[in-house]
């Protein structure tokens, strides 16, 4: 029994004492290995099982949604300036690409329309957009560059929708058990285990008067 007490205090002082931020990105780690591991159980069956069961192909893809989904939340949550960066010049290359190709009509009008090359225009004629096929080609690249732009500012906002609220519930659950164990230390500094087994008691003892 002092072996168990002992045993626990140990690890409740390294709970408590734990930074939010390094626990986040050992989840963030975890999530990374574990979609990986999906990824793999997933090549693995299919090529060994082709006949592979409904039952475990949809848990496989589930925890691969589930990892891939919460590993992208927290690294964009907490490195979204440093995914920025890294995608920048590919973002303003796709951006600039449509005006960078109405230039060439406008330095040589010999030249086609860039954008009937493209299908761009039958593109616009197929959404209704009918007037684009007759605005000059510089004037079609300005509106696809701004489009492009539009398209990205909107992808900006949705992963920031999409990110928030499953980056914070993996918040919750690492600071879940360190809130615990600061609360465990409060009651009880000396005798952790006193303190787990007082609050235990307490939660227990709560949820029997709800039934």
């Amino acid at each position: 029994m002092r072996l168990i007490e002992e045993g626990y205090t140990r690890f409740n002082l390294k709970l408590k004492d734990s930074s939010f931020a390094v626990a986040l990105r050992r989840l963030k780690t975890f999530y990374a290995w574990l979609t990986t591991a999906a990824i793999g159980t997933i090549l693995i069956f299919s090529q060994l099982f082709r006949e592979l069961s409904l039952v475990v192909a949809l848990t496989v893809t589930y925890i691969f949604l589930f990892s891939s989904f919460s590993w992208f939340s927290i690294k964009w949550c907490t490195e979204h300036k440093k995914m920025l960066k890294q995608v920048a010049p590919l973002v303003i290359m796709l951006i600039l690409t449509p005006f960078l190709m109405s230039l060439l009509y406008l330095l040589d009008p010999a030249v086609s329309n860039p954008f009937i090359a493209s299908g761009l225009n039958q593109l616009a004629t197929s959404f209704g957009f009918k007037f684009f096929v007759s605005l000059h080609p510089v004037v079609q690249g300005g509106i696809s560059s701004v489009f492009i732009l539009c398209w990205f500012v909107l992808c900006y906002v949705v992963s920031w929708l999409f990110a928030v609220p499953i980056a914070f519930c993996s918040v919750f659950v690492v600071a879940l058990p360190v809130w615990f164990a600061r609360l465990v230390d409060t009651i009880a500094p000396k005798q952790n285990f006193f303190g787990f087994t007082v609050v235990v008691y307490f939660v227990v003892s709560l949820l029997l008067l709800q039934l």
